[in-house]
């Protein structure tokens, strides 16, 4: 009776399953792959399709969007059949798509949403030094304000501090901290994994050897 239920129940195990900001163009670049892999002789190696936007990407780029597009289609077993369906519909394909994004978008901001209201009880437990607890308890209730959390606050910005720049920032707290509100100091993703420990990573897998906890991920 309902068609769409098993696309709905899949956009919404995306972004826990795979990754809250997957993009869906992922779809587009996976499909044309599969194209070019049915055009291809067997044996063969899979050609990069000859379409501009999988062409425009980088090798790393490609190898990201197919690996989504397989584990995002392995939700739904079914999902193969459809889009080769809807394919002979002019339109429809982006419109499933457009479906699945945007369950996957509201997912995603209920999601942040309640992390943001226990947050801070999760900093209160767990993540105060001794002498950063009576200032916690003072300038807490105007924390709920987005605008006094990140780099605008020095508790935050320890917390968020890579580790990387844990000298510097200890140094000098609040000049650290204007620096990143001033962009003098960039922060990429690629630092993120500092944030979690003092290890090395693998730059072309950064989640992996990561805390895989469903909150934590999310």
């Amino acid at each position: 009776d309902q068609p769409m239920a098993l696309f709905r129940h899949a956009a919404r195990w995306v972004g826990c399953a795979i990754d809250p900001f997957v993009r869906l163009v992922a779809f587009h670049v996976g499909s044309a792959y599969d194209a070019a892999e049915a055009e291809a002789n067997e044996g063969e190696a899979i050609p990069v399709p000859n379409d501009e936007l999988t062409r425009n990407m980088t090798e790393k780029d490609r190898c990201l969007h197919r690996s989504m597009y397989q584990r995002t289609k392995s939700l739904v077993p079914s999902f193969d059949q459809v889009l080769e369906g809807l394919a002979e519909s002019s339109g429809s394909p982006v419109k499933l798509l457009d479906l699945i994004d945007s369950i996957k978008k509201q997912c995603r901001s209920d999601d942040i949403g309640t992390l943001k209201s226990i947050g801070l009880d999760i900093i209160e437990y767990y993540g105060l030094k001794a002498d950063e607890k009576l200032a916690w308890l003072e300038k807490k209730p105007a924390y709920k304000q987005k605008s006094t959390r990140g780099f605008n606050d020095n508790i935050f910005g320890r917390l968020l501090c890579p580790h990387k720049y844990s000298r510097d920032f200890e140094q000098d707290p609040d000049g650290f901290c204007r620096r990143i509100l001033e962009s003098d100091i960039i922060i990429l993703a690629s630092d993120l994994p500092a944030f979690l420990y003092d290890q090395d990573y693998n730059e072309d897998a950064i989640n992996d050897g990561c805390y895989g906890d469903q909150s934590q991920s999310r």
